[in-house]
């Protein structure tokens, strides 16, 4: 089953609503069975349903599964021209570099001995569909096509990779676009990379969540980016340095991860410079289509 969070191309000013892909594939508004999980205690209702509600419930795989039981109860989607909103509203955004040997090798960085993590901030996530901006000041900006897990427990200290591949609640797309320019003057500084990849609409991400059942499905995954309709990047996880789990692994035990949070896996070779006017394009079998435009600013 997919989840996304969704809003009406006319009016949007109106919150997002929480939805979910049937069996046959039609998209449905799950707000009903979400009021059904509540009262049967299995998630604590905020301001408002939605996947978050999910993913700070005690057990997001259990109200999952109860979802999709009552899928049923949801109204089909239909009518009206609807658009994708981000996700997740809460939880980190943490960044794994360099996790296919062959993309550190076509910037002639060495494969490292251990995950190269670093951070986005909440406010550089935009939904597909939304625009990428490119800084007035940025010369060279790149895209990163990656495959994007989502927390659905915490994880703190040492955990064992196989105990923290357990904690992965679902699976989305995310675009780790990255001014490249600006990274190697910070790298030749000795600076962090957060003015190069944490600008303002730098991490479209979506459009749905794909919800892992069973972990044996993240192996088989595989994305595909495209710069303007032309193929340049070919993401399998087959061929990550480092597994699900061993990437969740290194986080918890430095920093920690809460249910919400988005860990991105990494980028395969073939990153490609974008401009004012490009259309980049992530698609994923199982996961969907994460489309944007690239606009100046």
């Amino acid at each position: 089953m997919r989840l996304m969070m969704i809003k009406r191309v006319d009016f949007p000013d109106e919150k997002s609503i929480p939805a979910a892909t049937d069996s046959d594939g039609n998209m449905r508004i799950i707000i009903e069975p979400l009021k059904s999980a509540y009262d049967k205690r299995l998630i604590d209702r905020g301001d408002e349903f939605s996947l978050d509600t999910i993913l700070q419930s005690r057990n997001p795989w259990e109200a999952t599964k109860f979802i999709k039981n009552n899928l049923d109860s949801a109204p089909l989607l239909e009518g009206e021209e609807w658009a994708y909103d981000i996700p997740l509203k809460r939880g980190e955004v943490f960044c794994i570099g360099r996790n296919y040997a062959e993309h550190a090798r076509e910037l002639n960085n060495p494969i490292p001995a251990e995950p190269v993590l670093f951070m986005k901030p909440r406010s550089s996530l935009v939904a597909s569909g939304e625009n990428i901006c490119l800084p007035k000041d940025s010369e060279h900006v790149e895209l990163e096509g990656e495959l994007a897990l989502i927390a659905g427990s915490s994880l703190f200290g040492e955990v064992e990779p196989g105990k923290a591949l357990e904690a992965i609640f679902g699976v989305t797309l995310l675009n780790d676009v990255t001014d490249r320019g600006k990274q190697k003057q910070l790298k030749k500084e000795g600076k962090p990379w957060v003015r190069a990849k944490g600008l303002k609409t730098f991490a479209p991400c979506g459009p749905a969540i794909l919800v892992v059942d069973n972990t044996d499905i993240i192996d088989k995954l595989t994305f595909t980016t495209s710069l303007n309709g032309e193929t340049c990047q070919q993401g399998k996880v087959e061929d990550w340095i480092w597994t699900a789990g061993e990437l969740l692994a290194s986080i918890a035990e430095t920093i920690g991860i809460n249910p919400g949070d988005i860990i991105a896996t990494g980028t395969p070779a073939g990153v490609k410079k974008i401009k004012a006017g490009d259309k980049i394009t992530i698609e994923s079998p199982m996961i969907g289509t994460l489309e944007n435009d690239v606009a100046g600013n």
